[in-house]
């Protein structure tokens, strides 16, 4: 794990107290055939009935990746396979939330996306964080 998921992830752990699951691996897609995938961490919120699917892109160069998550060939693959593969359909009335954690200098064209603005569309939830707010936001609170 690098520097700033390990960041990303005791944010969540020890600031947003949730529980944590790193490196999520999707094996096939909504209709049961192989297909990979990995989310960075499923981050369970039990308080507010919400599961976040995290990605953390620390990269200086634009977020492309992080950006593809919302396309919908993914996500209408991903978002199924969290909640009743890995949670066993546990958490069905649980409100799924795309939570990006990339560059603050990223935020501004990432949320200028055509598929940032389709996924919102389509009544998908997603929040960009700063990794820069992030680590000052930790410092803060535990330093």
């Amino acid at each position: 794990m690098e520097f700033y998921e390990g960041l990303v992830h005791s944010y969540l752990t020890a600031v947003r107290r949730f529980l944590v699951l790193p490196q999520a691996e999707i094996l096939h897609n909504s209709e049961g055939e192989p297909w990979k995938a990995d989310v960075d961490f499923v981050a369970l919120d039990f308080k507010g009935e919400k599961i976040y699917l995290v990605e953390v892109s620390s990269s200086s160069d634009y977020p492309a990746k992080a950006v593809d998550r919302l396309l919908e060939e993914n996500y209408k693959n991903i978002e199924p396979y969290i909640k009743s593969e890995l949670l066993r359909n546990q958490l069905s009335s649980f409100k799924v939330i795309w939570w990006f954690f990339i560059r603050d200098r990223h935020i501004p064209r990432f949320q200028k996306e055509a598929c940032y603005l389709a996924y919102l569309k389509s009544d998908g939830h997603c929040e960009a964080q700063s990794l820069e707010q992030t680590l000052d936001e930790f410092k803060r609170r535990l330093g």
